[in-house]
């Protein structure tokens, strides 16, 4: 089809200049003729097919008439033509944009792999965390559903995650860390193989709702495998027999306020800096100061790895533990905390790889 196409343009494209070379000769067949010359007649066919009109030139004779009848029947199709080409072109550059294939233009920011429930509450967090996120997704009237909720704080992104040049969209290399939380295990596992051999060094969280493919993911290369049924049991279980310690570990990892609109606790992690008043010093030291100059607690250690050895948490440390650099010490804070702790203590955003 599109062959026959351009063979018609190339052939209207033909007879215009057979036209235009033919009608000198043409008007030189009648009495005063006022286009006497292939410049002239290109002068004629330019003005009329513009719909400009100056007036100046004009056929006198009945075929030379018919010739120009054609030129202005040309210029409605070729002005059509345009018209539909810049409109299109407009229209074209509003979808890849609303799609999000300009791109996003930030960094150190989390992509998250699909949208359900479980990533919707989870972008809630990263957005009130203030985070850049990019949310992909193989659904098209996902985006409008994504920016509809979340406005101008997420950018939703249309791609199949086998798509590598729609993928190169999401920015990976520059992201902070990936979230997979597709709806079906086994096309979340595919994916994160694909993930991981393009991307080896990217920290990626999967979400899994078989238990049993816990192992599995994380031989494929999960950073993080989280198995939301189990999750969901152990709070439940724990509101049952202790409701007291489950609505206050819930209230630990979400961002909602405590009751009646209180600041809530939450639990927070900061990076300990190179030459930071902590680097060198104990887990006690750390814990005082904390908690006198802020009212924090400090209750962890994340060592920072090394020689390739993953991350190793230490829960209540002993009070001779030494805090080095690469750390992040997990502290418990009121919410309104945040900001001090990050301007005046530790000098870094809250979180890994800020």
């Amino acid at each position: 089809m599109q062959r026959y196409g351009k063979a018609g343009g190339f052939g209207l494209a033909a007879l215009f200049i057979a036209l235009i070379i033919a009608l000198p000769y043409v008007e030189a067949t009648g009495a005063d003729p006022q286009i006497v010359g292939v410049g002239d007649a290109v002068w004629y066919a330019l003005v009329t097919v513009t719909t400009v009109g100056y007036g100046d030139l004009s056929p006198k004779t009945p075929l030379g008439k018919a010739i120009g009848a054609f030129f202005v029947l040309a210029s409605l199709g070729i002005l059509g033509v345009l018209i539909g080409q810049v409109g299109g072109a407009l229209a074209s550059r509003r979808e890849r944009r609303r799609l999000g294939h300009f791109g996003y233009t930030g960094q150190n920011h989390v992509v998250v792999l699909g949208y359900n429930p479980l990533a919707r509450g989870v972008i809630e967090e990263l957005v009130e965390a203030d985070l850049g996120v990019v949310v992909v997704t193989p659904q098209r009237d996902e985006v409008d559903l994504i920016r509809e909720v979340f406005g101008q704080r997420v950018f939703p992104l249309y791609a199949r995650y086998d798509d590598e040049e729609a993928m190169a969209h999401a920015r990976l290399p520059l992201a902070s860390r990936v979230l997979l939380a597709l709806d079906e295990d086994t096309g979340s596992l595919v994916t994160l193989l694909r993930l991981k051999r393009a991307h080896p060094e990217l920290p990626v969280v999967a979400s899994v709702a078989n238990r049993e493919l816990v192992d599995a993911f994380r031989g494929a290369g999960a950073d993080h495998v989280i198995s939301t049924g189990e999750v969901t049991a152990a709070l439940v279980a724990s509101l049952v027999f202790e409701p007291d310690v489950a609505r206050f570990a819930r209230d630990m990892i979400t961002a909602d306020e405590g009751e009646d609109g209180e600041d809530g606790c939450d639990m927070q992690q900061y990076e300990v800096t190179q030459g930071h008043p902590f680097d060198g010093a104990t887990f006690a030291e750390a814990h005082r100061e904390l908690y006198a100059r802020h009212r924090v607690v400090a209750v962890a250690i994340a060592r920072a790895s090394v020689g390739g050895r993953p991350r190793e948490l230490v829960g209540l440390p002993d009070d001779d533990a030494i805090v080095r650099a690469a750390d992040h010490l997990l502290v418990v804070a009121r919410e309104s905390s945040q900001s001090a702790l990050e301007r005046d203590l530790f000098g870094v955003s809250q979180g890994v790889g800020r």
